[in-house]
C-alpha cells in the first residue's frame, strides 16, 4: 500500500470555526479541492463549489443521481463475457452562473482586485455563502454577497441569492443569469484506461425550450440511454432602482439579463430559482416541463426566506440526532467531523432508489 501524507490547507486562509468551513483567500493550487469541499447537494442533484461568475474554475459540474449515458466499449479482440457498453455520469445543464458587469467592466475573480473575501459552507443552515469587496478599475467599490442552497425539503429545487451594492458611487450594473447545456463529459486523455473516454456521439438531444417573462426551461433527452432531463430557472429582482429585463435562448442555452441604474449604497438583489426533473422515456417531455413549471411556481410563492428557513429546520433535526463532538486539543477535529457528516447527509438525504454518489454528485 502506498502511504500518502495528508496535507491540510494553510490555516490562515482556512480559519477554524465549529459550524462552518471557511475560506479567506483563493488558492489557485487548491481550486479543484475547494470545488469538491464547497459542493452542495441533496442526494438527488448536486452542484460543485464553483464560483457564480464562472472563473477561476477547474471543472464545472452539476450532477444528478443515476443520470447517465452509455457508449460502446471497443476491444482489440472480442472475447466471451466482455462488457459491451460503458456508462458515464453526465454533467447536466448548468444553471447556476450569474455574470456581473459594473459600468460594462466584467467581474472575474481571476482578474479582479478584491480587498475582502470570505466563502463558507454553513453546516447549520445548509448553504454556501460568499462575501467580497471588489475595487473596479475606475475606483468604485462593489460588495457582492451570495447565498446558494440545494433544498433538502424540495427534492428538485436549488436557490441562489446574489446581492450587489456599489458602496461609494452610482453605477450602471448588468446581471446575466445563464443556463447552458453542453457536451463536456469523460476525459480528454484517451490514453488513460482509468478515465471514461469522451463520448463521440451527440449526448443531448434538444426536445423542449420555453421562455416566459423571467423564466426559462430547456429539456433534452440522452442519445443512447434515452433518459430525459428538464432544467428550469426563474427570477425575482429586488431593487428600488430603475431596471430593464431581456431574455434570449435557443435549444442549448439561454440567459435572462438585467440592466440596472444602481444608486450609491443601495443593494440590488437577484434571487434565482433552479429546478431539475428527470425520467425514463415516460412521461412525455412536455409533462416533465410542466412539472418544472409547478416547482418554480411554488418556489416563487414561498420565496427565498421561507426556503432558507425550511433548510435550517431540516438541519436542526439532523444535528440533534447526528452531531458528534470529540474531546480534542485541536478544534479543527470537530470542524472536520461535522464537515464530513454534512457531506454524508448531502449524499444520502433525497437519493431514494439510486445509489449514493461521492459527495452526493
Amino acid at each position: 500500500m502506498i502511504e500518502r501524507e495528508i496535507k491540510l490547507p494553510p490555516r490562515q486562509h482556512y480559519p477554524v470555526e465549529p459550524w462552518r468551513y471557511v475560506q479567506k483567500q483563493i488558492s489557485v493550487s487548491l481550486i479543484g479541492r475547494d470545488e469538491a469541499i464547497f459542493a452542495i447537494s441533496n442526494g438527488y442533484f448536486g452542484i460543485r463549489g464553483t464560483f457564480e461568475e464562472g472563473e477561476p474554475v477547474q471543472q464545472r459540474g452539476t450532477f444528478i443521481s443515476g443520470f447517465y449515458d452509455s457508449w460502446p466499449i471497443q476491444y482489440g479482440e472480442e472475447a466471451y463475457g466482455y462488457a459491451k457498453t460503458g456508462q458515464t455520469m453526465l454533467n447536466v445543464t448548468d444553471a447556476h452562473q450569474i455574470k456581473l458587469f459594473v459600468d460594462d467592466e466584467p467581474f472575474s475573480l481571476r482578474h479582479a482586485y478584491v480587498t475582502e473575501f470570505e466563502r463558507a459552507l454553513d453546516f447549520k443552515n445548509g448553504l454556501l455563502e460568499r462575501d467580497l469587496v471588489w475595487d473596479t478599475a475606475s475606483g468604485k467599490q462593489v460588495r457582492v454577497h451570495s447565498e446558494r442552497l440545494v433544498s433538502f425539503s424540495e427534492r428538485h429545487l436549488a436557490v441562489m441569492k446574489y446581492t450587489v451594492t456599489v458602496i461609494n458611487a452610482d453605477a450602471y450594473l448588468a446581471l446575466s443569469s445563464e443556463m447552458i447545456c453542453e457536451q463536456v463529459n469523460g476525459s480528454a486523455n484517451e490514453d488513460d484506461p482509468r478515465m471514461a473516454p469522451k463520448m463521440k456521439h451527440q449526448v443531448y438531444i434538444p426536445e423542449v425550450n420555453r421562455s416566459k417573462k423571467q423564466r426559462l426551461i430547456l429539456g433534452h433527452s440522452t442519445g443512447n440511454s434515452k433518459l430525459q432531463l428538464v432544467c428550469g430557472m426563474d427570477h425575482q429582482l429586488e431593487t428600488t432602482n430603475h431596471f430593464n429585463v431581456d431574455s434570449q435562448h435557443n435549444e442549448f442555452q439561454g440567459r435572462i439579463s438585467y440592466t440596472i441604474e444602481a444608486r450609491k449604497n443601495q443593494p440590488v438583489t437577484l434571487i434565482k430559482y433552479i429546478t431539475y426533473h428527470t425520467s425514463s422515456p415516460f412521461p412525455t417531455m412536455e409533462e416533465l416541463a410542466d412539472r418544472a413549471d409547478r416547482t418554480l411556481d411554488r418556489a416563487l410563492v414561498h420565496g427565498f426566506d421561507r426556503i432558507k428557513k425550511d433548510q435550517r429546520k431540516y438541519l436542526d433535526d439532523f444535528w440533534k440526532k447526528s452531531d458528534i463532538k470529540i474531546t480534542a486539543v485541536d478544534p479543527q477535529v470537530d470542524q472536520h467531523v461535522r464537515l464530513h457528516l454534512f457531506h454524508l447527509l448531502q449524499a444520502s438525504a433525497r437519493v431514494q432508489n439510486s445509489g449514493i454518489g461521492a459527495k452526493g454528485l
